[in-house]
Order: C-alpha cells, then structure tokens, then sequence
C-alpha cells in the first residue's frame, strides 16, 4: 500500500464548508494518508482555528501558514513541499472526497506498479446539499485532453514526477491543475480511470462548477497551457479558443501536401432533400469541390452500373479531370464497393465518404490530416450533424 499527500490550498472559505471538506478526508476508509493544507494568509479567523483544531485531533492533518497572500499556485507549491507520500492528490478547499475515494485509487495503485497518473469520475454539491450532474469520464485520450481538461478531479499523480516536471507553475493561475496534469502524462508510464464518483465538487457562486464565466481568465491560461504542450512536445500547432469556454482546437500544421483519394460508394440515387429533387453523390461531389479548401484529391466514384441519366456528366463538370469512376455490376454490398475503390486510388491517405455527406467546414480535410500524421494515428473520423 502506498501513502497518499492530499493537497489543499486554504483561503477564506465559510467554516461549514471546509469543516466538511476535513471531515471527508478524515473520515477515509483508507487510512495511510496525509493532508497537507496551506492557509493561504487568509483573513477570516476561523480558517486558522479550524485547521489547528482538526492538526490537533490527528496529525496527519499537516498545516501550513504563509504570512502572505501568494495566490492559489504558490499555496499548491508549498502543500506539496509538505508532501511525503508517494502519490500526491488534488483537492479543493471547498469539496468533498467519497469515504472510498483512497481505497479506490489504492486497488489501482496496488496492482500498477507503473502507475502515475490517474483520476476518477465526478459530480456536483449543489447549494441544496444535493448530488448532481454526474461526469462519467471517458478513459485517458491525449487528443482529447489537449482540447479540455476532462480528468479533473480527483486527480492522482506520482510525487516524484510532479516534482521531475516543477509542481505547479506561476502564470497559470486557474488552470494551474490542467498544466500540471499537461506536464505529467507527457511522461508518464500508466494512466489509469478509476469508472466511479469519488469526488463532489461544491457549487460556489465564485467557482467554475456554478459559473463557466466566474474565471475568464482560467480558460486563456488553459488555453496556453496547452499550446506550451504542443510546442514541448514538438506539434507545430496553433491553440486557439473551441465553441464554449474551455475547450480548445489544436490547429496543426500539416506536412507536405499529400495526395488524398476520396473514396465514394454510390448507386446514384436521387431523393427530394428539403423540397428539392437532389442527386446524392452529385451534391456530396459539389459541396466537396466547392467548400473543401484542400485540393489535392482524386475522387473515386464506386458507381453501379448503369448509372442514371446525366449523374456521370454532372460528375466530369463538377470534378474535371480529378475524377475517377469505377464500375459495379455485383448485388449491393458497401464493403467491397469501398475495396474497390481502394484499389483504384493512388493517395497516401484514403478518405472515404458516404453520397449523403454534405461538407460544412471548409478545413476539414487539413484537420484530419494533421492528426492522422501523429505518429500513433493510423485512422482519424469526424463528427456527423
């Protein structure tokens, strides 16, 4: 069994609300662990009493007083300065751990001897004392990651490599655990998800589990967190902001200019689409032609034969010499319609389409492609609307 440093920076909150964060960690099934709180000179004077209070009962409850405010990463330094545990947890003054939450993370450990970063599912206090809004997170995906920080709490991580990688660093203020966790599993060896809520996080008026807009500048330091990550780890990329407050896009920079067949299995069928009589795979062919800002693609038009009246000469107009048509004369099968194709294209990269897709944004192609060129990527897809 291994020790565990939870970390706590302190200031100002209501007395209620870090008495309960206290007793959550007090009252633990597993019982090797520490608390490393740092008061972080706050002004209400029932912070120092109530720390002192619960150091007194039992000394695993380690406090800290700055003589000066330093702001919520200088406190987070100084807690795990305090640490002597082999894995450091994260939480926040105003929440609240499971009583199962170590014991949990321990059965883990206890088996992973490569274990160094992992982190569990999640809900939220709200001011009624209810339970809400559970996060069942998904398992650990780096892409995923580098446009949001989704593991959040509880977070779990290998003192000695949070120290390797320098702690918590100045000028992330609000996102300083998203920088650090970017830092960790940049090297860790196992990153594990425990599938179960083992944390609540409390519903401050001041906080982000109340309000995505209480911390503005939390999601541009977020923001730069992670572009610092892409550049560390050499993706020539540029982060900039998603469609909602901390989520981010990894706009990356694509080698060369590499040839992609467009792979499209078709009967050529039409059908009235919003009142108007459309050919599939002839407007599928437009919207590719006309929106898609890559151009240098062959499209393959797997069509069966015989192919209705006109779809061949709206193709060649629309394509030009870029097009490619091969014949199908076997009952309908969607698999071997797409070999097929395959073995007719010359790309590097196969991009193989439905006829009822319609292109909407217009880098489409260029993101796929910088993903696909990670060195781990061998297949890439795309959200549907």
């Amino acid at each position: 069994m291994a020790r565990y440093s939870i970390l706590t920076p302190v200031y100002d909150p209501p007395e209620d609300v870090l008495r309960a964060c206290l007793e959550s960690v007090a009252r633990q099934t597993f019982q090797d662990w520490e608390h490393c709180l740092v008061d972080d000179a706050s002004t209400q004077p029932h912070v120092a009493r109530v720390l002192e209070e619960y150091a007194a009962k039992d000394r695993r409850f380690k406090v800290k007083r700055r003589t000066a405010n330093g702001g919520i990463i200088a406190a987070s330094q100084d807690a795990l300065e305090l640490a002597t545990g082999e894995f450091v947890c994260l939480l926040d003054h105003d929440d609240l751990l499971t009583k199962v939450a170590l014991f949990e993370v321990d059965l883990i450990a206890s088996t992973d001897p490569s274990l160094d970063y992992c982190y569990s599912d999640e809900d939220y206090l709200a001011p009624d004392g209810k339970f809400i809004n559970p996060f069942h997170k998904p398992d650990w995906s780096p892409e995923r990651f580098r446009s949001q920080m989704y593991t959040g709490h509880f977070s779990v991580a290998r003192r000695e490599l949070v120290i390797e990688v320098g702690g918590f660093r100045t000028g992330f203020e609000g996102s300083q655990d998203y920088d650090l966790v970017l830092r960790i599993t940049e090297k860790a060896r196992s990153i594990r998800h425990v599938a179960k809520i083992l944390y609540h996080w409390r519903m401050m008026p001041e906080s982000v589990a109340q309000n995505a807009e209480a911390k503005p500048w939390a999601y541009e330091a977020g923001r730069r967190a992670v572009q610092d990550h892409c550049d560390r780890t050499g993706r020539h990329a540029t982060v900039v902001d998603g469609v909602v407050p901390g989520v981010y896009r990894v706009q990356r920079e694509i080698e060369g200019e590499p040839l992609v067949s467009v792979v499209i299995p078709t009967r050529g069928d039409s059908a009235r689409v919003w009142g108007v009589k459309r050919c599939f795979v002839v407007e599928a062919v437009r919207s590719l032609v006309e929106r898609a800002r890559y151009t240098n693609l062959e499209i393959i038009v797997v069509m069966d034969a015989p192919a209705p009246a006109g779809v061949i000469e709206k193709l060649e107009r629309l394509a030009g010499d870029r097009l490619k048509i091969v014949w199908y004369d076997k009952p309908f099968n969607f698999s071997e319609k797409v070999n097929l194709g395959a073995a007719h294209a010359s790309g590097e990269l196969m991009l193989v389409l439905n006829d009822d897709i319609e292109v909407e944004t217009p880098d489409f192609i260029e993101t796929m492609i910088g993903l696909i060129q990670e060195g781990d990527v061998a297949m890439v897809g795309a959200k549907l609307l």
